[in-house]
């Protein structure tokens, strides 16, 4: 048997910026009636023949993307063996959203799985991902599980395109799952901070939203200013989660500097998640931060990042820097200091 390659032409924040090639990964596809899969590479088994014609669709076992406007994509394309072919919808809005939202998404959701691997809603069910809804415009939305896109508008872009606002509405969900109810809580601000924060780390640009309203310039940045509560508490809800966001990314800097960008990545995000899984509301997440970094059961006698967790946190009003919550900072008290000297 002899495999052929489907690569996906997407932006790689939005559609006026820059584009990338990347593969389609667990893409359904049906050749001769019988369905199958693309892997991770983007490949899948053709069978003997040089050729065939195959039927691809915006779906598969981990992300199904569904169309509000119409049918849902579905395109019937020649496959040469041992060939590539990359799909480019790119000038087409309703076609080219099924397409960039199912490769978002599909990042979004490998990602989480590598900070959540035993979290049930990733591993169970394909994500839903609603595109090209007609009913409004300059939004987008997660209603704790699916995640829901409007067309674009003379002001805004079609947000299922921008790379940024999938990530981040995958990251509401992500933290409505994530909940450990009776310890943690939805808080809306805390989830906007959250997912701005994810949108950030996975795209490794604190400024989210890139393309939102038509320019490179973002919707939100988490490292333009430090966001502090209580002084910067608001009625939007995701101005106030700049707090957290701003706090979080202050501290995934940090920890690269101290343990290289893949390992202070994954740490970060890793704090990240527990946050989500306990905190009830922004300024509990300074404790559930400590407690995802000890490393003995004790928070008392501190954590392995204590200073560097207080020093991002006290940036934005979470943490006090003298005392830090439930233990303090390390000090040195009654050190007396000698020195013989002759005459």
């Amino acid at each position: 048997f002899v495999t052929s390659k489907v690569q996906l032409y997407t932006p790689e924040r939005w559609p006026g910026g820059a584009m990338m090639e990347s593969p389609a990964q667990d893409m359904k596809t049906r050749i001769d009636g019988s369905t199958q899969y693309t892997d991770g590479s983007g490949e899948l088994e053709i069978g003997e023949a040089e050729s065939v014609v195959a039927t691809l669709e915006t779906t598969g076992p981990g992300v199904d993307v569904r169309n509000a406007a119409g049918a849902d994509f579905s395109l019937e394309q020649e496959l040469l063996a041992g060939g590539s072919f990359t799909l480019d919808r790119s000038d087409n809005e309703y076609d080219d959203a099924q397409i960039s939202s199912f490769q978002a998404a599909t990042i979004a959701k490998n990602q989480a799985q590598i900070v959540a691997p035993d979290m049930r809603w990733l591993q169970d069910d394909a994500l839903n991902v609603i595109v090209n809804m007609e009913d409004g415009n300059c939004n987008a939305y997660s209603d704790g599980t699916d995640i829901h896109f409007y067309a674009g508008s003379n002001q805004c872009s079609n947000t299922a395109r921008l790379n940024d606002v999938v990530m981040h509405e995958f990251g509401h969900s992500f933290h409505a799952h994530a909940i450990i109810w009776g310890a943690g809580d939805f808080d809306g601000a805390l989830s906007e901070g959250g997912s701005d924060y994810w949108s950030a780390t996975v795209n490794d640009d604190p400024g989210m939203g890139r393309g939102f309203f038509r320019s490179n310039s973002p919707l939100r940045h988490l490292d333009n200013r430090n966001y502090s509560w209580p002084d910067d508490i608001a009625s939007d809800t995701h101005q106030t989660g700049l707090i957290f966001g701003g706090a979080m990314w202050d501290l995934r800097k940090k920890l690269i500097e101290q343990m290289g960008a893949e390992a202070g990545r994954a740490h970060t995000d890793q704090l990240l998640y527990g946050a989500l899984q306990r905190a009830s509301d922004i300024p509990s997440t300074y404790v559930e931060v400590l407690v995802v970094d000890d490393d003995d059961g004790d928070l008392s006698n501190g954590t392995p990042n204590l200073c560097t967790i207080v020093d991002a946190f006290a940036l934005h009003g979470l943490a006090d820097p003298e005392i830090s919550g439930v233990m303090g900072r390390p000090s040195i008290d009654n050190l007396k200091v000698s020195v013989t000297t002759s005459s």
